[in-house]
């Protein structure tokens, strides 16, 4: 436990020295929280229009948090992917496995409470408190899926922020499953956001799909194990 305390300490230690990864870290999902909570309900009320769309600009929001999260710790990592930290893991106390879990526990963390925080308090939604719960946990495994791949794939920070900005993009393209027909939207389901947005989509409705919570866990540790074994291979094993 001292040993997990430490390695989070010095994470965050990391994330506020960086001016940029600090003000993404916190600043946008406290950002985020407020707009949701302030902003957003005043807009409707001047434009009613965006009535209509309430639903989709919350879910904007939710999925962003865990995309800044993983931004944020995949940076971090692509730094000490540098300094080659990985392969010194070899011959330090702590395993790989072991440490790869707690940085992915690290983020999953973060996403969870600003996801939490972003739903509890909006000003839109009155969400069961256990539909919130779920829906965060759901969200925050996005997390570790864009770390995984940006520290996989991105050889440094310049590539990593391309990589990024792709991820982005096709982490939001499930969005346009609202707007076809049933059949349809499953060409969608590939995609790990798809569930996760299906799954709060139904609880801001007052609906909750058991079936979309547990295939989408599923769904999601499987392309994290997955993830985890490209991982290695690519960058403990180089």
């Amino acid at each position: 436990m001292n040993k997990i305390i430490s390695l989070a300490i010095n994470d965050l230690r990391n994330i506020t020295r960086d001016n940029i990864l600090k003000y993404f870290f916190f600043a946008i999902p406290i950002l985020f929280i407020l707009l949701l909570i302030f902003m957003l309900p005043l807009l409707i009320k001047q434009f009613l229009i965006l009535r209509e769309y309430t639903d989709f600009v919350v879910l904007f929001f939710v999925l962003e948090i865990p995309m800044i999260i993983g931004f944020v710790v995949s940076f971090v990592m692509l730094d000490e992917k540098d300094e080659r930290v990985f392969t010194a893991l070899r011959v330090m106390p702590i395993s790989l496995t072991q440490f790869l879990f707690y940085r992915l526990f690290f983020s999953i963390f973060f996403s969870f409470i600003f996801i939490f925080l972003i739903l509890y308090f909006n000003n839109l939604y009155d969400i069961s408190l256990i539909y919130i719960v779920l829906s965060s946990f759901l969200f925050s495994l996005i997390t570790p899926i864009v770390i995984l791949v940006e520290v996989s794939f991105a050889s440094n920070k310049v590539t990593g922020f391309t990589l990024f900005k792709g991820l982005n993009f096709i982490a939001f393209i499930p969005i346009i499953s609202f707007f076809v027909n049933l059949k349809l939207s499953w060409l969608f389901a590939i995609v790990p956001t798809f569930l996760p947005m299906q799954t709060l989509y139904l609880s801001i409705n007052k609906v909750f799909s058991v079936w979309y919570f547990v295939t989408s866990i599923i769904y999601s540790m499987a392309i994290i194990l997955l993830l985890s074994l490209i991982f290695k291979r690519k960058v403990y094993y180089q």
